[in-house]
């Protein structure tokens, strides 16, 4: 019994290294700036939407991806954008939500993209965050 939870202790810990490994060669999402959808992209510090949401925009940046157990997620000032898909490791095409209703036209919001990582318990794990201060201005 002893060397049972020995060795549910060692395999345990082997695992917990292991996953350590696999989040250390993951890199983190960076933002660069934020461009109209156009090809290629310019990313500039901030782009301008409605209150109403609904601009398409491209995020610049790096770490991005559409794995499956590494998601990828998209706010404005904590408000879940509209819409957003992982075009490449370096852009995301996003669609603005809707603005919070203490916001008011000429008010700025941060853009953060996250990376979570799913866990091989299943859950899921925020790996790396990036912010792009008073990425959107509303109109």
């Amino acid at each position: 019994e002893e060397d049972e939870r020995k060795s549910a202790a060692t395999e345990a810990e082997r695992v917990k290294k292991a996953q350590e490994a696999r989040e250390a060669r993951i890199p983190p999402v960076t933002i660069t700036g934020i461009s109209l959808p156009v090809a290629p992209p310019v990313p500039t510090p901030s782009v301008a939407g409605a209150l109403a949401g609904g601009a398409q925009f491209i995020i610049v940046g790096t770490g991005f991806t559409n794995q499956r157990d590494q998601s990828i997620s998209v706010t404005f000032d904590g408000v879940e954008a509209y819409s957003s898909s992982v075009l490449s490791p370096s852009e995301i095409e996003v669609v603005t939500p809707a603005a919070a209703a203490d916001k008011a036209s000429l008010d700025s919001v941060d853009i953060v993209v996250t990376k979570n990582l799913r866990l091989p318990n299943g859950t899921m794990k925020e790996h790396s965050s990036a912010n792009l201060p008073d990425g959107l201005t509303y109109l």
